[in-house]
């Protein structure tokens, strides 16, 4: 590694004196297993490539790139060393790259990020492994930091397609997960006590599915889950799932500051859930411009499931639920303070538009659109009457002209933009639902 030797000055005894300091030169180490020199021997240039991923990631250090020209890769990748906040370590696929190792270790994934910080790994296909991307602590207990992972493809593992466990500033990003959560634990894309995290513009779907000749079930969508704060789930597409779409469990540590928002939730079992199965407190979570429809239960939930542990400071906000089977908007547990409904429409379920086991423990329930059957007992606040979606049957849920909907909520402070990104409000005042119509 070369050096450049000009940096700074610095005082010493009175006088200046130019000091060294070393900046490092990166280095692009090119790995093309189809390539007919392709040696892990070779410097790792085009022309004299290096045959496998593991040995790039093996040379790779701080402002390195590897890049993986298109083949398929029988192997499993650890990632030996950490970049920098200024010069991360970079894996870029070019072309297809399916990296699919020839066994499947248990807790072992395609690629392994284990305490490693400033790592980005972007547009590969991984597959046939225990984890798809596994971002975990190491032995040590050493956090992953300022991981990224982007246009990555996951199925076919036994457990998550991208699993993070004890991160630290993790974003998983466009990527696509089907066919995941054959026969192990976690869930499709799971977040693990991990602080700060922004999930965001992917797409998860395909949860039931045949291996072997057996239909397999699969596993929850995206889990925020033990412990996990200060973190987004934003604009995601989760659907046909044979459990739930986006989940928010305490289990039994502290989880807190989460957003959840502008997400679109399709044919699962419920669309969105917050719950604390083992006991722990969920607290400060924000669920608002998210599109939650034709579930097999309800498209939003408050569960009472397992242990029914605590919420606190729950807001639901601008939300649109259509055709959910049991019901649109359900407060399933006792065991919350502080719970906030407003402008959320709730239309065409198959049970209540929005009910509570009691409707008294909901702080405010404000200016929200019901319209089918059944209101349900979270009366305060309600509006009726047609919110004349452009195309519910094709999963268009903007407003079009005479919406019960349009300039009939209120402001809310958190919720500036709707799904799409339009100001609120365009009108004269806010409108409810996802959408914010022109």
């Amino acid at each position: 590694m070369k050096f450049s030797r000009l940096s700074h000055t610095v005082l010493r005894a009175g006088l200046l004196v130019a000091a060294i300091s070393p900046v490092a030169h990166a280095t692009t180490y090119t790995v093309d297993r189809g390539h007919a020199l392709a040696n892990d021997e070779n410097p790792g240039t085009p022309t004299q490539p290096l045959r496998t991923i593991s040995r790039a990631a093996a040379l790779a250090r701080a402002g390195d790139t590897v890049v993986v020209m298109s083949g398929m890769y029988p192997e499993s990748v650890q990632v030996t060393n950490s970049g920098t906040p200024t010069q991360p370590i970079s894996f870029t696929a070019k072309g297809k790259v399916v990296v699919s190792p020839t066994s499947q270790d248990n807790w072992t994934g395609v690629f392994n990020v284990l305490g490693k910080s400033d790592i980005s790994i972007s547009g590969f296909t991984v597959q046939n492994a225990y984890y798809g991307l596994k971002v975990a602590a190491d032995r040590a207990g050493t956090p992953p930091t300022r991981i990224t992972l982007k246009n990555n493809y996951a199925s076919m593992t036994r457990s998550s397609g991208i699993n993070v466990n004890s991160g630290r500033d993790i974003t998983v990003d466009s990527n696509v997960v089907e066919k995941t959560n054959y026969g192990g634990v976690h869930e499709m894309i799971s977040i693990i006590n991990t602080d700060g995290f922004l999930v965001k513009n992917n797409e998860v779907f395909n949860g039931k599915f045949v291996v072997n000749g057996v239909t397999k079930e699969g596993k929850e969508g995206i889990d925020i889950k033990e412990g996990s704060r200060n973190g987004r789930v934003l604009n995601n597409k989760v659907h046909d799932l044979a459990r739930l779409g986006i989940y928010v469990d305490a289990w039994d540590l502290l989880t807190h500051t989460i957003e959840v928002s502008g997400n679109v939730v399709y044919n699962c079992k419920n669309g969105i859930a917050i719950a604390s199965e083992q006991g722990g407190l969920v607290k400060d979570v924000l669920v608002s411009n998210n599109i939650a429809y034709n579930n097999m239960f309800n498209g939003i939930i408050v569960a009472s499931w397992s242990l029914d542990g605590p919420r606190e400071n729950i807001q639901i906000i601008n939300n649109t639920v259509y055709g959910n089977a049991q019901g649109g908007i359900r407060i399933g547990t006792t065991n919350i303070f502080k719970l906030d409904i407003q402008n959320n429409i709730s239309a065409n379920n198959g049970g209540p538009a929005f009910s509570a086991v009691n409707a008294g423990l909901v702080s405010s329930s404000i200016n929200n659109l019901s319209f089918g059957k059944n209101p349900g007992n979270i009366l305060s606040g309600m509006l009726t009457g047609d919110p004349r979606f452009v195309g519910a049957s094709s999963g268009n849920f903007q407003l079009s002209a005479g919406s019960a909907a349009a300039n009939k909520g209120v402001a809310a402070r958190r919720v500036p933009i709707d799904i799409v990104g339009r100001a609120r409000p365009l009108g004269g005042a806010f409108d409810i639902g996802a959408f914010e119509s022109n």
